[in-house]
């Protein structure tokens, strides 16, 4: 499904229940929320928001409450971008602690 946010892709189970839904900005996947589902009822076991490489397990209560908000893809946007912006800035950090120990006699 394509809107002005961007590009939501949806997975689902044989039985027709969603399990994955990924949001992307142009062609990387900014984000991804997967539902683990209960095999005999479908019902939600378990619920993680993927941004980029960091996993964040979620109240599965919230999983109701997302799929009747609009809000919740620029929510779950501004929360990864606020994660990948401190990996940035971290791997940035350790790149310059190296540099420093390396000129080091």
């Amino acid at each position: 499904m394509h809107d002005d946010q961007g590009f939501t892709r949806f997975f689902f189970n044989d039985a027709g229940y969603e399990v994955r839904e990924d949001f992307s900005w142009g062609k990387a996947i900014h984000w991804s929320l997967s539902r683990v589902r209960d095999p005999q009822t479908n019902a939600v076991l378990d619920l993680r928001l993927l941004c980029g490489t960091t996993e964040t397990k979620l109240p599965v209560k919230l999983d109701g409450t997302l799929q009747r908000s609009e809000f919740y893809i620029p929510y779950f946007s501004a929360y990864c971008g606020q994660i990948n912006s401190k990996h940035k800035s971290e791997a940035k950090n350790v790149s310059q602690v190296m540099a420093v120990e390396a000129s080091k006699p």
